[in-house]
């Protein structure tokens, strides 16, 4: 098996081969490091982020002190610290579309709020490319919709089932067991699909606390959140 895995590098080199389309963008850049340009951009991963500050700010606006850059790797990133350029290509283009309904800024082109608008519609746009990606576990991403961003096994898998209780389907299922094929049927259950969503990357275990009596806790990746209808709570 052979996996081919973008680095936080080789997004920033993405975001300035994008934004070396315009000219005036070169220009700044080149004051703050002469020697880089279009081909030509430094290897390591900060300087990358320095030539990235005119195009989204060092840091998120309105007294937020996240780096704008981890604030984006964050969310162009899945429970699996897979990196998407296509999502982070998404992210841009949103954003300069919803910049141009707000007022500009001195130090960047791009407001932390375009930045935002950016993220919720790549996330949107992930969550459809993942539900034709995987077509039998659509269901399942459908149902974890408007729950809490952390949870137990135990938790996620309730609001699943009742989420899924709700549909004509799943009352048919109800009765007559879960359907041949499905995810949660046979041996393992619907620990399978807690196991599945983990492999996807829409889920990773949430170190920061366990759940009652020391059960182990997940979350729903950032990336996936807007898409999903959770709030994006976290950096």
């Amino acid at each position: 098996k052979v996996e081919l895995r973008w680095e936080p590098s080789d997004l920033w080199a993405l975001a300035l081969n994008l934004v070396s389309a315009s000219r005036s963008y070169v220009t700044a850049v080149q004051a703050i490091d002469p020697s880089a340009g279009p081909g030509q951009w430094p290897r390591e991963e900060e300087r990358r982020q320095a030539l990235l500050v005119p195009l989204w700010g060092n840091e998120m606006e309105r007294g937020n002190k996240i780096s704008t850059a981890r604030f984006v790797q964050r969310r162009t990133s899945d429970g699996m610290d897979r990196l998407f350029p296509r999502t982070l290509v998404q992210l841009l283009d949103a954003a300069v579309e919803h910049q141009a309904t707000l007022e500009s800024s001195s130090d960047r082109v791009l407001r932390a709020a375009a930045v935002i608008a950016g993220y919720n519609k790549a996330s949107a746009a992930r969550v459809e490319d993942l539900r034709k990606e995987y077509v039998t576990l659509a269901v399942y991403l459908d149902a974890l919709k408007g729950r809490k961003p952390t949870g137990t096994e135990t938790e996620i898998l309730e609001h699943l089932k009742k989420q899924l209780s709700k549909s004509t389907a799943a009352r048919t299922r109800k009765t007559m067991g879960a359907p041949a094929g499905a995810p949660h049927a046979g041996p393992g259950g619907w620990h399978k699909v807690i196991a599945r969503l983990l492999e996807m990357g829409v889920l990773r275990e949430y170190k920061r606390a366990k759940g009652d009596g020391g059960e182990k806790k997940y979350e729903i990746a950032l990336l996936y959140r807007p898409g999903l209808g959770i709030k994006a709570f976290g950096v």
